[in-house]
């Protein structure tokens, strides 16, 4: 097996050969003495972990070395060990890295790691797995003695609240705040179950010192108030410029277990200062019982960069959707109940980057389904119109908005423009040449590149390279305006737009590789007749 592992031998750097060669001569000097117990092969796998160790941050030689220290000996725990560590750190698969861990714990033959280390570490797989039973029993195999890390008290009041043990998350709670007094993370916990614990901690928050508290222990303390506190916490939040990309929900009702409760006051949100602040919240969720307070809140908003919903009965439905940005309210219906109770859910446009999944918008107008759609690059935003039996998107990267068909058998009467909205009518026209076909996850990054303009025969041509496709674009009479444009995809002809063809038929379409043709005769916009294919 030496043998066979000589090629990671020979991948070790200079200082590493001359180590492992000592290893491998000391232990086949002692493998004489077998009849001692002496196990050559435990040795060896020994040795290899030993090297593998040393050469940590050679990530592919010490792989290699753990495979062979495994082959030698399949029950070395620290072996085990530290490919439960490799595959962790690939993100490859928990699951699996917990069962390298179960067996290096079953083995027990530890000769350079803390079996206490492996065991929490394993206890952090069973939290991601949501095994709260396993991982409140493997806690429980360590003696007290064995109890020093705070992470111990972290995992076990985790597992406790997890799987209903209140009396024994209660204990665990102060014991660990008692030894741990700074493990933010125990003490967040701790609130959730203690109330005169919680309480301490909020006067401590809003205390002229306040300043100490974490941002962990902050946002816990918001998101289990209500009301004025909870607004309180919250201006107490912004001001030590604390930001976080996780959902907080903020809802304040009229009305708490029967008692009557003052309505919020939203004044202390409403600041250029705050909102920037809050925008590191992706959400937040006010409900409004009075509807003159709305309306003002609308109108702050209407000149931020800020979406809004309304769910008006309380059915988690949205019964009304704004978007408002740029200065521009744009109302989705206007039989707007005065009488409701108003819920307003503000999505934050800025700071898109924070996001760490894909993210749809809805708005209805015009009897369409508009649908906003931010995905997990900061560069890829969109629109996509479902209207009935067609799909369509739109991308747009910085400010230039290009076009992604879902439904190829058609032509989606919209075009982009170059301030990002959508157009009025009148521009839809203009749709052909700003035709791009993407990729299936259907983003578009930047704008057109590679442009030239050449004169051919009193013909103005352009031609535009974006991406795979190119547009060549043909001014026959000089107005500075395209009668004939040509898409190549592939150096293939893909489709033909003619603002004029021989017979005076205006906005004719064709793609010669779906056999597709489309006029548009009136010019309003929409598709007057379809050929596929002849028919």
């Amino acid at each position: 097996m030496i043998i066979a592992n000589r090629q990671v031998f020979w991948s070790l750097p200079a200082r590493f050969k001359a180590l492992f060669s000592l290893i491998l001569l000391l232990a086949g000097s002692f493998s004489v003495f077998t009849e001692s117990g002496f196990d050559r092969d435990k040795a060896l796998s020994r040795a290899y972990v030993q090297v593998a160790l040393d050469l940590s941050t050679e990530t592919d030689a010490a792989s290699s070395l753990i495979e062979a220290a495994l082959e030698f000996d399949p029950d070395n725990s620290d072996a085990r060990y530290l490919k439960a560590r490799r595959i962790l750190e690939e993100g490859s698969s928990i699951r699996k890295a917990a069962e390298e861990l179960e067996n290096a714990l079953d083995s027990d033959t530890w000769h350079f790691t803390d079996p206490a280390s492996a065991l929490l570490l394993l206890v952090e797989q069973y939290d991601q797995l949501m095994r709260y039973d396993d991982m409140w029993n493997t806690l429980h195999s360590l003696t007290e003695s064995e109890r020093t890390d705070g992470g111990w008290y972290y995992f076990a009041l985790r597992s406790a609240l997890a799987t209903g043990r209140l009396d024994d998350a209660g204990e665990l709670a102060r014991k660990g705040t008692r030894l741990f007094p700074r493990h933010e993370e125990i003490k967040a916990l701790r609130s959730e179950i203690d109330p005169a614990y919680r309480r301490s901690l909020i006067d401590k928050a809003l205390a002229p010192g306040g300043s100490q508290t974490s941002e962990l222990l902050l946002r816990t303390l918001v998101l289990e108030s209500t009301g004025d506190l909870r607004m309180q916490l919250l201006q107490r939040y912004l001001d030590l410029g604390y930001g976080d990309p996780r959902i907080i929900i903020l809802r304040d009702f009229s009305t708490t277990e029967g008692e009557e409760e003052s309505s919020p006051d939203i004044s202390v949100l409403l600041t250029e200062k705050n909102l920037r602040r809050l925008s590191v919240f992706r959400q937040i969720y006010l409900l409004f019982e009075d509807a003159q307070r709305l309306e003002e809140f609308r109108d702050f908003c209407a000149h931020r960069r800020i979406v809004v919903y309304e769910d008006r009965n309380g059915d988690e439905y949205d019964d009304g959707m704004y978007i408002l940005k740029d200065g521009q309210l744009a109302e989705v219906r206007k039989d707007l109940d005065q009488d409701a109770v108003q819920e307003i859910i503000i999505e934050f446009t800025e700071n898109r980057e924070v996001l760490s999944e894909p993210e749809t918008l809805f708005l209805l107008k015009d009897d369409r389904r508009y649908t906003i759609e931010y995905g997990r690059y900061p560069e890829v935003r969109g629109i996509k119109i479902d209207n009935s039996d067609l799909v369509w998107e739109f991308n747009f990267a910085e400010s230039v908005l290009n076009l992604d068909v879902v439904d190829h058998e058609h032509l989606p009467p919209f075009v982009g423009t170059d301030s990002g909205k959508i157009p009025a009518d009148t521009e839809l026209r203009e749709l052909a040449y700003r035709y791009v076909e993407n990729d299936a996850r259907g983003t578009t990054r930047g704008d057109a590149s590679g442009m030239t303009v050449r004169e051919e025969n009193g013909t103005r041509i352009r031609s535009l390279t974006e991406g795979s496709d190119k547009r060549i674009e043909r001014d026959l009479d000089g107005d500075g305006k395209p009668e004939i444009r040509e898409i190549y995809r592939d150096n293939s002809l893909y489709g033909v737009y003619l603002d004029q063809d021989e017979n005076g038929i205006s906005e004719y379409l064709y793609y010669p590789s779906r056999g597709l043709h489309e006029w548009d005769w009136d010019q309003d916009g929409e598709i007057d007749y379809q050929s596929y294919n002849g028919n």
